[in-house]
């Protein structure tokens, strides 16, 4: 008998070294399985945050009524503040400003016996736009935008006008009776205009977004500013100031958001 009780006292024994055994096993089993460990566990990628303002500079070429139609173009300057609406909608508020001045010279201008002016002038507008993204897919770096626009233009122009008729001339006398014509001068007319006005209108655009990084991109944009009659005016100009698509330019943006 004494055999078999320290037989059922050595079992007894080994269950509850058993039993504590799995016990502490179970314990620090859970423990590890409630433990995020970095090599183990699956991350999922954070998403982009997209800032919510920007500020951008740009630089364009434009043609239209500023620079008489010049299809060469000038510079434009720019800059916008935008405010996120939406992952696809937006809010921009733009200052352009373009400055040209064309000078017509006697010697060598073949353009003196036409009615090409000598003229500065320079713009300032301002635009606020809504800008949306109306495609996805391969397309989806498109933006269309559309807004108010105002233009406060002022502009000085000199033209020149040679009367019809004979064209005067410089006539020297020789001894031998004869008379030899040194030169001819045209007798011309300049008119001065004068002119400076505010307008209201809209601006239309369309551009493509290039992102550097999450916070900078690069956009290349064409745009169309059109321009009712000055709603302020002075100035006799007949060149400037008439409704219609007024200027027209391309150019490239450098966006920083935060």
């Amino acid at each position: 008998m004494s055999f078999i009780n320290k037989q059922i006292q050595w079992l007894m024994s080994f269950a509850v070294i058993f039993f504590i055994f799995c016990g502490k096993y179970s314990t620090v089993k859970a423990q590890n399985d409630s433990t995020v460990s970095p090599l183990a566990v699956w991350t999922k990628p954070q998403e982009v945050v997209q800032p919510s303002h920007y500020l951008a500079w740009g630089i364009s070429a434009a043609v239209g009524d500023v620079n008489l139609g010049d299809n060469r173009g000038d510079l434009m300057y720019s800059m916008l503040y935008t405010r996120r609406l939406s992952p696809t909608t937006e809010l921009e508020c733009g200052l352009h400003y373009i400055a040209v001045q064309k000078l017509h010279t006697l010697d060598g201008d073949p353009t003196f016996f036409s009615d090409n002016p000598t003229f500065a002038a320079l713009a300032w507008q301002a635009d606020c736009a809504w800008t949306f993204q109306p495609f996805q897919g391969f397309l989806e770096r498109f933006r269309l935008g559309i807004g108010p626009s105002f233009r406060f233009l002022t502009a000085t122009y000199v033209r020149r006008r040679v009367p019809s008729g004979p064209i005067p001339a410089i006539l020297r006398p020789n001894p031998n009776g004869t008379i030899d014509t040194l030169a001819y001068y045209p007798l011309i007319f300049r008119q001065v205009d004068y002119f400076q006005g505010l307008s209201f209108g809209a601006v239309i655009k369309i551009e493509y977004i290039i992102p550097l990084s999450p916070n900078v991109d690069f956009i290349a944009r064409a745009q169309l500013h059109s321009y009712m009659p000055p709603i302020l005016r002075g100035g006799s100009s007949s060149f400037f100031g008439s409704s219609g698509v007024n200027l027209g330019s391309a150019g490239v943006y450098l966006r920083v958001g935060w």
